[in-house]
């Protein structure tokens, strides 16, 4: 998966513009792992729907396997939603209440002509069940939404998109509402989906250890930015944009001063951090910086880099 200059922008009253996400490069490669760590409402969601094609960019270009996103959209829609699947926050959000775990399952593998018929269909059921963890899979393959927990559901969501043994897969903050036991658990499943299928996996979160253990880079958003990325130990050990070391600071400076972070982000000039930033100048607060290479591996984009 690719993305080349991609914006979001949303017309709003008196004629501005909304800028959700502010042209975003980003390479994945199979057997991978992108982290993508912000606040809420820096842009991470956004930028996830329009990889998967749910949301069309404003401006730039998704490729999937070398092709652009729209004309496989045209061509042939359901194999890049067999190829590409979205794991989201709230599985309870997700599922019809009223379905069984066996009928939501079920029914990915029919519209996906997976399976000779429905007897060979439950076994594969059954299978990613139990390699999700969920277990005795027959029992659970009757119950409904409303009857299992949030841990139960999350691994069924995952359950779902292995079934079509996707070649990426998109988790945003799809385990921000579990508990610490049950995140662990499903990141591992994460990583074993990586290791065994060679997915491409975009991990999206505010939970900056959890994306340092799964990923093998990380990139760090700020008002639909990105404002720096670096293999995952060398960002968290050595993190040089001032965002991202407030981040690492364990949200202090960010959480203390909440109030003061941009509720929508507005085209202007300037550095997008720069009223938030102690080490700010008026340059940060009169010209944009560039997103550009810094050292081994890493992009920063700042002015006192």
């Amino acid at each position: 998966m690719q993305a080349k200059g991609v914006s979001k922008r949303y017309r709003q009253k008196k004629d501005r513009d909304t800028l959700a996400v502010n042209r975003v490069d980003l390479a994945l490669k199979s057997g991978e792992c992108l982290g993508i760590v912000g606040e809420s409402g820096c842009g991470k969601s956004t930028l996830a729907r329009m990889l998967v094609g749910m949301e069309k960019p404003t401006e730039g270009t998704v490729f999937f396997d070398g092709e652009a996103l729209p004309k496989l959209l045209q061509k042939d829609r359901l194999a890049l939603r067999r190829n590409c699947q979205m794991v989201f926050q709230n599985p309870f959000e997700i599922f019809d209440p009223l379905h069984t775990v066996g009928r939501i399952l079920l029914s990915a593998l029919k519209i996906h002509r997976i399976g000779r018929n429905r007897e060979e269909r439950e076994q594969i059921c059954i299978q990613a069940l139990e390699q999700m963890g969920v277990a005795p899979a027959e029992d659970f393959m009757e119950r409904r939404p409303g009857q299992l927990s949030g841990g139960q559901l999350q691994r069924i969501a995952v359950a779902r998109s292995i079934l079509l043994s996707p070649k990426c897969l998109v988790a945003d903050e799809a385990v921000s509402m579990l508990d610490v036991s049950v995140r662990a658990e499903i990141v591992n499943l994460l990583i074993e989906l990586m290791k065994n299928q060679q997915a491409g996996l975009l991990f999206i979160s505010h939970d900056i250890a959890i994306t340092r253990y799964i990923s093998h880079r990380i990139f760090v958003m700020y008002q639909g930015e990105f404002v720096e990325s670096a293999p995952a130990d060398q960002l968290i050990s050595q993190p040089a944009h001032p965002y991202t070391q407030a981040l690492i600071d364990s949200y202090s400076s960010i959480a203390l001063n909440r109030e003061s972070a941009p509720k929508t982000c507005f085209l202007s000039e300037g550095c997008a951090f720069a009223s938030r930033c102690p080490k700010a100048e008026e340059q940060c607060r009169r010209e944009k910086p560039p997103l550009v290479p810094s050292g081994l591996n890493r992009t920063l984009r700042c002015w006192k880099r």
